[in-house]
């Protein structure tokens, strides 16, 4: 599965529609004729559609990403702009931005794995070990986009990908912001997944680095016990109300076997006050595994 669209199923949808045969087949025409081979069907998703290809110069695998119809254009032109700034192995690089069949595409490096949510579906809580391996992968490209002026904003499991080798990939920077870049939602609209937004960004705040901090807190929260370190919500409004006002659920009382450093580390993460949390991804990391490191 690749990057950036809304469904991460990794299975196209199947059509048996005359017309979406004669779309897919001129999307090849256009994608062989801009320099790449299609290499599988369209990979349709709610925002996007996204064609693995290769690409004919260099024989690299690629993901050729447009928008599907009606969506706002200004979210690709801001992934392009984010990726440009980021060279990093645990974030897709950005091969072009180019007009291909007529439509703006993005293409990126082809992730071979799936999304998170998935793997967490399928197999339950990770373990200390495998979250951990995962929260040092998303740690080291969330550090690498924050040194580049970038916040993410929607730091989640459906925005994570792990490879069949464990290689984690962050992606799905449509909603990213940087310091001198204006929001692509409209005013009062939240931009990001409403079960891992920070307090502060609820409440209206410029997102920052610890904003990030605190969605991937409650990724490895899921990712050791399962569930989300709130109780759980029958609407966004009650999920947001929580995440303003109630206290996280130690994960050390759902699970006794996991130990005070991932317990601590979680809590602070999750702190409501940004200015309490870690003063970076790597510092959150240390404290998860038990490394002890300077008050910040």
């Amino acid at each position: 599965m690749v990057n950036g669209t809304s469904d991460r199923s990794g299975h196209p949808d199947p059509t048996d529609d005359p017309a979406t045969d004669a779309a897919d087949a001129a999307a090849a025409e256009s994608a062989r004729l801009a320099g790449y081979r299609l290499t599988g069907p369209p990979i349709r998703g709610g925002s996007g559609i996204v064609h693995p290809a290769i690409e004919a110069a260099t024989g690299r695998a690629v993901a050729l990403k447009a928008l599907a119809p009606g969506h706002d254009l200004e979210r690709l032109h801001r992934e392009a702009e984010v990726l440009a700034r980021i060279d990093h192995p645990n974030v897709a690089a950005l091969r072009a931005f180019q007009t291909i069949d007529g439509a703006p595409t993005l293409v990126v490096d082809w992730v071979d794995g799936e999304p998170l949510h998935q793997v967490l579906h399928r197999d339950g809580p990770l373990g200390a070990g495998r979250s951990l391996a995962v929260l040092s992968g998303m740690a080291a490209a969330l550090d690498a986009v924050h040194a580049a002026g970038v916040v993410h904003r929607d730091v989640s499991p459906a925005n994570v990908m792990i490879g069949a080798n464990g290689a984690v990939t962050v992606i799905d920077f449509g909603v990213s912001r940087s310091g001198e870049a204006a929001t692509v939602t409209a005013d009062g609209m939240l931009a990001g997944t409403p079960r891992y937004l920070a307090p502060e960004v609820i409440e209206g705040a410029e997102p920052t680095p610890r904003s990030d901090q605190y969605g991937a807190a409650i990724v490895l929260n899921e990712l050791l016990v399962g569930s989300w370190p709130f109780p759980e919500a029958n609407s966004m409004a009650n999920a947001l109300h929580h995440q303003l006002h109630t206290a996280p659920t130690p994960v050390d009382e759902v699970d006794p076997t996991l130990g005070p450093a991932l317990t601590d580390a979680i809590l602070r993460a999750l702190d409501k006050d940004p200015a309490r949390r870690f003063p970076s991804m790597a510092a959150f990391l240390d404290a998860a595994s038990g490394v002890e490191t300077a008050p910040a």
